[in-house]
């Protein structure tokens, strides 16, 4: 009942080192470590099926650390342990309630003051936040960039890294059965694209190297009209200074180079 309620989620941050585990008493099980100690308590209620809650540490000791998120009955449903500061969920039920605890793995000697920052409006860092291209087909190139992406994705096909990492999400719906999509790197280096159709089946899977304008262009003529199609860009290697820009080019109008595209006599 005295959990703090956390309203703003938009990108919201507490003031600096606004919480503290000094003086709690509580103590909470969990999935990341043998037990919560000195807990307190924060709640909020799911605006959107996406969470980002992120604690910078002040004088609490960072080493015992330790954040739990459960549903309205109390069933973990996320935790995070010394080894990491960030939890993101993205299948929470909007319109219920979710809590959270703070607190240390150990005694009250490793307590102190920290600042959280919540987030429910997802970026294209996530596959929930993927930016819809589908308007920006047969319409002018445009410029993308994966700076500050986190995520990973397993992709193990032919001509890919075993691993996206960086990833930034799109998606398009397809108005044809034929598509002309080309990429081509700005600043991005070890560039890794993946295409999948809305079954998870890898349609493209292409790594780069340390050059930048390296081009990636995958022709079909047998899209599924109405079906939605994802794109992940990221890096073949997990080392951020890769990281860059890269633009989009897409066109589903077939000249008569394709048996689509044929000129009626």
């Amino acid at each position: 009942q005295g959990a703090i309620a956390l309203t703003d989620k938009d990108n919201w941050c507490s003031p600096v080192n606004a919480y503290t585990t000094v003086g709690a008493t509580g103590e909470q099980s969990s999935s990341c470590a043998s037990s919560i100690k000195s807990d307190v308590w924060f709640k909020f209620q799911a605006s959107t099926s996406f969470i980002d809650i992120e604690i910078t540490n002040g004088s609490i000791n960072s080493g015992y650390r330790v954040m739990k998120l459960m549903d309205g009955a109390g069933q973990e449903i996320g935790c995070m342990s010394s080894s990491t500061s960030k939890l993101v969920k993205e299948d929470l039920i909007i319109g219920d309630w979710y809590y959270m605890v703070v607190g240390s793995q150990i005694g009250s000697s490793y307590n102190g003051t920290f600042t959280l920052c919540i987030n429910d409006i997802p970026s294209n860092d996530y596959k929930i936040g993927e930016i819809d291209l589908s308007n920006t087909i047969n319409e002018d190139c445009a410029t993308y960039t994966n700076v500050g992406a986190t995520g990973s994705q397993s992709t193990s096909a032919s001509g890919c890294s075993s691993m996206t990492h960086n990833d930034t999400w799109y998606k398009f719906q397809a108005k044809s059965e034929f598509m002309d999509f080309t990429l081509t790197t700005g600043s991005l280096k070890y560039a890794q694209v993946v295409l999948k159709d809305s079954q998870d089946n890898i349609l493209m899977c292409n790594s780069g190297n340390s050059s930048t304008g390296i081009v990636f262009n995958y022709i079909s003529e047998n899209m599924v009209i109405g079906e939605w199609y994802y794109l992940i860009v990221g890096n073949s290697s997990s080392a951020d200074q890769y990281e860059g820009t890269f633009e989009i080019c897409m066109n589903d109008v077939p000249s008569n180079d394709y048996k689509q595209g044929a000129v009626e006599l």
